[in-house]
């Protein structure tokens, strides 16, 4: 998620910054000033700088999303121990089930 809010905000600041550009090198095509008027400019560049606080913003929360994570049972929910992905009774069960598949 992260990546992907910096990439997108930096593709709008890169597509501003490229029909800055293309209106410096190429100033007699008419479509630069409908596309380059100050309100979409200001626009893009508002929606730009939200998206990167907002990768910022997240990048800050990951730490503090692992550790309130809570290891849980795939089969019921119940809390378990890090690094287990049943509890002790479904275990059990998979195990069972796992050695009655292969006789």
């Amino acid at each position: 998620m992260t990546g992907f809010l910096r990439s997108a905000g930096l593709g709008v600041l890169g597509l501003v910054v490229a029909a800055h550009l293309g209106r410096f090198f190429t100033p007699e095509f008419p479509f630069w000033d409908t596309i380059l008027t100050q309100q979409y400019v200001h626009l893009a560049l508002a929606g730009a700088g939200v998206l990167l606080i907002l990768s910022i913003l997240t990048s800050l929360l990951k730490p503090v999303q692992k550790l309130t994570k809570v290891n849980r049972c795939a089969r019921c929910g119940k809390r378990i121990p890090k690094g287990d992905f049943y509890c002790p009774d479904h275990l059990r069960q998979v195990v069972h089930e796992y050695q009655d598949h292969n006789r």
